[in-house]
């Protein structure tokens, strides 16, 4: 449905426009909380990458 006719129809409503001072700021992350989540990714991705199996071409 195009914008136009959903707010002619009352279905949609318009948002007004939010400010860079305005939006919420995520917390601050701990280097250590940091490098944890990295090690732990690149382990299921090494993990991950052990189990593919080549495509014939």
């Amino acid at each position: 449905m195009r914008l136009g006719k959903a707010l002619a129809t009352g279905v949609a409503e318009e948002r007004p426009r939010a400010t860079d001072d305005e939006l919420p700021l995520g917390e601050p992350v701990d280097e250590t909380e940091r490098a944890e989540a990295t090690e732990e990714v690149e382990r299921s991705v090494s993990a991950s990458a052990s189990e593919e199996v080549p495509v014939a071409r």
